[in-house]
C-alpha cells in the first residue's frame, strides 16, 4: 500500500507527479487532525489501511483513488482542490477517458511498463461504482478533519439510486437459466476423449471442478483461491452425511456454506486426476484449487493465483459462448462472451431463487448482511404481488 503513489507509474505519466506533495487546498480543514497524514498521498494511505482485513476492497479502492489522483495530478491539483464541479466533469470522463492513447491500453500487470488505468471507458454500473468508493474516501477525510468537506456527498443520485442501480447492474450480470444448465452438463460429465494426457485430463478435471465450485456454493474469486481442501468439512445427520464448505468471507466474517451433493462425484473426480486420495481432511493444509503441475507428495507448487482462476473460468464460457455462435444465437453468445467469474455467483443467488429457496437461506448462503441485497435476485412482478395482496382483503 505505501507504493499508491510511489514512481512506478508509466513514463506517460511522471510529469503529472513532478511537484508532488501538491500544495493544500481551499477544501483542507484547519485545526487538529484525526490523522498523521501531511500530505494526499499519506492521507489516501490512511484511509486504505482501515481495509487492511479486507485485501479485496483494498485493491478496489486504492485502484480508484490511483486513477482519481492520476486525473487531478494533470492539472496540478490535489484532493483538497477538489469541488463538486470536478467531480462531476470525472463522471463524464471515467465514461469516456481521452486522450485514449494516453489512458486506456490492454490489461496488464500494474507494474508493466505499459499500464494504463482504464482497458476502455466505464459502463454507468461502473462509474457508480467508483463514485461510491470516492464517497466512502472523502467521507473518512472529512471524518479525520483532513477536509472541510465531501464534494462527491452531494449527489442526489448516488443517495437515491443506489438500490436501483445494484438491482440494474445484477439484472445485466445474470446468466440464462439455459446457461447454467450447459455449465451444470460439462461439469457432470466425467467422462473424458480417448488417448488424452495426463495434464489435458488434469486440465479438463479441474475445469468442470472450478464451474461447479463457483456455480453451486457462491464462492467470490479471492474466497476460492483461498480455501483449503480442510475447509470442506462432514457432517454426520443420521445416516448420511452433509458437507460444508467453511469460508472466511468480505470483512472477515465466517460462515458454512451448503456444498450440494451434486458437487461432491465432481470434487472427488478432480482430486483423483491430481492424485489426491481419501476425504477433504485427509490432506487438510492443500489447497482447493490446484495447479496443473502439482506433486501431492511434494506439495509443490501449490497456489492457483487468480489470473489462471480467470483463464480457467473465461475458457469454459468461450466455449459454451461458441457452441451458442455456431447455434446462430449470436446475442446470447455474446452475452456469454462478456461474462466474467462473479457472473457465477450472480447465478448461484438467481438459481435458488428461481427454486423456490427460502430467501432467508439464499441470504445466508451467499453470506449478505442485508437482505436488501439478496432481493436484487427476485423478479419485481407486480401483478402477482397485487393479486397476492388482494385476495385477503
Amino acid at each position: 500500500m505505501t507504493e499508491l503513489l510511489a514512481p512506478t507509474f508509466p513514463k506517460i505519466f511522471e510529469g503529472s507527479f513532478v511537484h508532488w506533495p501538491i500544495p493544500d487546498g481551499k477544501n483542507r480543514a484547519s485545526g487538529t487532525a484525526q490523522i498523521s497524514a501531511m500530505n494526499d498521498a499519506e492521507a489516501v494511505l490512511c484511509w486504505l489501511s482501515e481495509y487492511t482485513g479486507s485485501p479485496n476492497t483494498v485493491v478496489s479502492y486504492r485502484k480508484e483513488a490511483e486513477r482519481f489522483m492520476l486525473w487531478l495530478a494533470e492539472t496540478w491539483r490535489g484532493i483538497s482542490d477538489v469541488s463538486r464541479e470536478d467531480i462531476l466533469r470525472y463522471t463524464l470522463f471515467l465514461a469516456d477517458p481521452q486522450p485514449a492513447v494516453k489512458w486506456c491500453g490492454p490489461r496488464r500487470a500494474r507494474t508493466h511498463a505499459e499500464w494504463k488505468p482504464f482497458v476502455h471507458g466505464l459502463q454507468p454500473g461502473a462509474v457508480h461504482h467508483t463514485m461510491l468508493c470516492l464517497q466512502s474516501m472523502f467521507s473518512y477525510l472529512v471524518e479525520a478533519n483532513y477536509l472541510k468537506g465531501n464534494p462527491v456527498a452531494l449527489s442526489r443520485k448516488l443517495r437515491r439510486s443506489q438500490g436501483q442501480d445494484a438491482r440494474t447492474s445484477v439484472r445485466g450480470r445474470l446468466l440464462e437459466g439455459e446457461i447454467i444448465e450447459r455449465i451444470l452438463a460439462f461439469s457432470k460429465n466425467l467422462t473424458y476423449p480417448d488417448g488424452v494426457s495426463l495434464i489435458e485430463k488434469r486440465k479438463l478435471a479441474r475445469a468442470r471442478f472450478v464451474m461447479a465450485f463457483y456455480l453451486m456454493v457462491g464462492a467470490r474469486s479471492s474466497e476460492g483461491v483461498a480455501t483449503y481442501s480442510g475447509d470442506l468439512v462432514g457432517r454426520r445427520d443420521g445416516d448420511i452425511t452433509r458437507w460444508y464448505w467453511c469460508v472466511v468471507g468480505k470483512g472477515g466474517k465466517r460462515a458454512e456454506v451448503p456444498i450440494p451433493p451434486a458437487l461432491l462425484p465432481i470434487l472427488y473426480e478432480y482430486r483423483v486426476c491430481f492424485g489426491v486420495m481419501g476425504t477433504p481432511s485427509k490432506i487438510a493444509r492443500l489447497p482447493l484449487l490446484l495447479p496443473l503441475g502439482i506433486n501431492v507428495s511434494t506439495r509443490t507448487p501449490m497456489i492457483l493465483d487468480r489470473k489462471s482462476l480467470y483463464r480457467i473460468i473465461k475458457g469454459v464460457l468461450a466455449d459454451i459462448a461458441l457452441e451458442l455462435k455456431n447455434e446462430g444465437r449470436l446475442e446470447q453468445a455474446e452475452v456469454v462472451s462478456s461474462a466474467s467469474p462473479h457472473w457465477l455467483r450472480h447465478a448461484y443467488g438467481k438459481w435458488q431463487v428461481d427454486h423456490g429457496i427460502e430467501l432467508r437461506n439464499v441470504m445466508r448462503n451467499l453470506r449478505h448482511s442485508n437482505m436488501n441485497t439478496t432481493m436484487i435476485y427476485v423478479d419485481d412482478d407486480s401483478n402477482q404481488r397485487h393479486k397476492e395482496t388482494e385476495s385477503i382483503f
